[in-house]
């Protein structure tokens, strides 16, 4: 049997979507059932572009990596919450880029759109609330108030607060893009009724992977693994098993 399953059975998942379970286990006649082939190569290609909106809003935090809020100048404290304005603006596009899936007939590719649009909107309020912890300290430079009125202490625990649900948000859009790689293994079962395929023809694996290839660098190759931001993870997880030549593929449309 192929290694999908050391991946899949660690999500035991059920979720209730319009009134119907669906359960993903480790059975592989309930994950065909579950799984059926069809548009999986459409689904895919919007799905890794919504990822690149999740690159963008890393870019954003790299830029103030460095930045001490309580000491920074008004002008850079500004400067971070128009950040923050534009990642929410990133995470709704990401989040409304999959709406078109919201009534497909696979049931995991429903499983997929329900938790990436509710971590999505755990990750935009996480945001709102941050703008309004931050903009106090802007507003208290701008008016020329003592740093006094700004609780140092009370302002860093609300921000690790506020970056460990952050941390849960994205591990959320991290478990949706593992599930997504297994969207790609067909339902068809071989003479022994194992999983042996990718449900995409090898022109559209080729395509795949060339989509892929613009995100670049070493953290985005291999498995998942520490180190990694859960962007480059979901890139790792997908670009894995399209790499993966044990899988094969279906027939080339005619």
């Amino acid at each position: 049997m192929k290694k999908f399953f050391s991946l899949i059975v660690i999500f035991f998942l059920s979720v209730s979507i319009g009134g119907a379970v669906v359960d993903f286990t480790g059975d592989v006649n309930e994950f065909a059932k579950n799984n059926p082939d069809g548009k999986k190569y459409d689904f895919m290609r919007r799905y890794i572009d919504t990822l690149s909106y999740f690159e963008l809003n890393e870019k954003l935090n790299k830029q103030f990596v460095e930045l001490n809020l309580l000491t920074a100048k008004p002008e850079k404290v500004k400067t971070y919450l128009d950040a923050l304005i534009n990642a929410n603006a990133n995470l709704r596009v990401a989040r409304n880029y999959l709406a078109r899936y919201e009534k497909s007939e696979n049931g995991l590719i429903l499983k997929i759109v329900y938790d990436f649009k509710k971590a999505c909107d755990v990750l935009i309020e996480n945001n709102n609330q941050e703008r309004l912890l931050v903009d106090k300290i802007y507003q208290a430079e701008i008016q020329k108030k003592k740093k006094a009125d700004i609780d140092p202490a009370d302002f860093m625990l609300k921000m690790s607060q506020l970056a460990a649900q952050r941390r849960d948000g994205l591990s959320q859009i991290l478990g949706a893009s593992v599930l997504a790689s297994k969207v790609l293994i067909s339902n068809k079962l071989d003479k022994f009724g194992s999983l042996y395929a990718l449900g995409i023809t090898a022109t559209e694996r080729k395509a795949l992977l060339s989509q892929l290839s613009k995100f670049t660098g070493e953290a985005f190759r291999g498995e998942i693994r520490e180190g990694q931001s859960f962007f480059q993870a979901s890139i790792a997880a997908i670009n894995a098993i399209l790499e993966d030549e044990s899988w094969g593929c279906l027939p080339e449309k005619k």
